[in-house]
């Protein structure tokens, strides 16, 4: 398999080219909010390193949320760019979903600190047992969910996780955001 991996949904830039069985790492930690201004450059030099063309690949995966706004529309929009140039299949990783998933087997839940409550999700495995929302602080399912964000996976987590994705064929038609709460823009909106 050969894939590029992106997320733009944290503080960190993470863009990894998979080529058969070796993983070239073209992640830049503490990118901050320069995703946009760095992230075609980093997937060109992430190709370069692996030695393959946009053409050599068999698919794109993407962060889709949750996680920042901007960064989850950074990604998701380059992506579909990619996609849109060069067509292959998609995969979209669920933040939550990839957390839960770095646990190992059985049933695990996961919770990513949204501002004012938890996003909240629980999976077995490849199956979502209970779909992303948004609890509070003090709700008893976040003192058993695993608490984090992307930023805390090894490289291998996400290559682990596509590939089996990609394996049960759980490709997807487009790349959607995963918005579970409205933005602080349209919540100041209505005030």
């Amino acid at each position: 398999m050969n894939a590029l991996i992106i997320d733009t949904t944290t503080v960190d830039l993470t863009v990894i080219v998979v080529k058969g069985y070796q993983i070239f790492d073209g992640s830049i930690k503490g990118a901050k909010t320069a995703h946009s201004e760095l992230l075609c450059t980093t997937v060109s030099n992430a190709l370069k390193m692996a030695e393959l063309t946009f053409d050599q690949l068999d698919l794109y995966a993407c962060a889709i949320g949750p996680g920042s706004f901007t960064g989850i529309r950074i990604g998701v929009s380059t992506t579909k760019g990619y996609n849109r140039a060069c067509p292959k299949q998609l995969i979209a990783i669920d933040n939550l979903h990839l957390l839960a998933f770095a646990q190992g087997e059985g049933e695990h839940a996961a919770i990513i600190d949204a501002g004012n409550g938890w996003y909240y999700g629980k999976y077995n495995g490849l199956k979502c047992i209970e779909q992303p929302c948004l609890i509070p602080y003090d709700d008893p399912k976040a003192t058993t969910a695993t608490k984090g964000d992307n930023s805390q996976l090894p490289q291998s987590v996400y290559v682990n996780y596509v590939k089996q994705m990609a394996q049960s064929g759980n490709f997807v038609n487009q790349l959607v955001p995963l918005y579970i709460r409205k933005s602080q823009a349209e919540d100041n909106e209505k005030k």
